[in-house]
């Protein structure tokens, strides 16, 4: 884990230099939502189109898994939280 978030900072950072050159609307500082620990409640543009493109990828993953009649409830993401369940628990 400790690897993990030393190059998601310096991801990150990377990241952030490229959009803001690219992009200086943006105001992209930090993929770090307000007093969380993950991304969400966009408060630039940046964070608003990546939460996007995120939730598109994630709807991706969870048909596939689906029609690969592959057990839903089985964890493939980060962390377990309320949001992150499949929406059928009874399965």
């Amino acid at each position: 884990m400790v690897w993990e978030g030393r190059s998601a900072v310096a991801y990150w950072a990377e990241f952030g230099e490229v959009v803001n050159r690219l992009w200086p609307e943006a105001w992209f500082v930090t993929r770090k939502g307000k007093g969380k620990s993950w991304a969400q409640s966009a408060t630039d543009p940046a964070n608003a189109l990546l939460n996007f493109g995120y939730s598109l990828l994630e709807a991706r993953v969870r048909h596939a898994v689906t029609s690969l009649e592959v057990e839903p409830s089985m964890g493939w993401l980060h962390e377990t939280a309320a949001s992150n369940l499949p929406a059928n628990r009874d399965l």
